[in-house]
């Protein structure tokens, strides 16, 4: 008995996405682990453990992080559609990726708030949803951002980012988050 073909060849391949189960994970709720929250003035204080975030009351938007007092990031996540074209975007003439995104005003947006919301849920968490519009120069959408924050009693935080990307753009060249780290911040 031989085989039609060699041990160890494969035939063919596939991926399978297989379903997340997400499971929270809730701090301790234990007096030494509350969330401690303060409004001031346009921002919302969050302290737990050893982190404390600072959030923007309006548009919800993480705008600083301190662990153990030292500054860790100057400004949170900011939705970034855009990177500057390489030689091999810009080739092609009107047809080129490079003319396609400035002409879809991926280089010129601005986000606007459409929503925010803020609450503490049954385990303790703090949760700050915001909605952002991005729009071109021109007023005319690109995509609506939801942005998700929860900080854990234990100091913690989780961060989502949804992006519902209108129909009628060109093939993106990111989608994705841009933070800034301090200065010091090398490695």
């Amino acid at each position: 008995h031989q085989s039609w073909i060699p041990e160890g060849v494969s035939i063919a391949k596939c991926q399978l996405m297989l379903p997340q189960q997400k499971v929270p994970v809730p701090g301790s709720l234990n007096s030494e682990a509350a969330i401690h929250i303060e409004h001031l003035s346009d921002a919302i204080w969050v302290t737990s453990q050893d982190s404390t975030y600072v959030f923007n009351a309006a548009s919800g938007r993480l705008l600083k992080f301190q662990f153990r007092g030292e500054m860790l990031i100057q400004s949170g996540p900011i939705a970034s559609l855009w990177r500057a074209p390489t030689d091999n975007d810009s080739g092609g003439w009107i047809f080129s990726f490079a003319e396609r995104w400035a002409k879809a005003g991926l280089d010129t947006l601005h986000e606007h708030e459409e929503a925010v919301e803020t609450f503490v849920d049954n385990f303790g968490r703090f949760h700050c949803a915001s909605k952002l519009v991005l729009r071109t120069a021109q007023k005319k959408t690109v995509c609506r951002l939801c942005s998700h924050y929860t900080v854990l009693a234990s100091g913690h935080l989780n961060v989502t980012c949804t992006f519902d990307l209108s129909p009628h753009l060109p093939p993106l060249p990111r989608i994705g988050v841009l933070m800034q780290c301090r200065a010091t911040m090398q490695q």
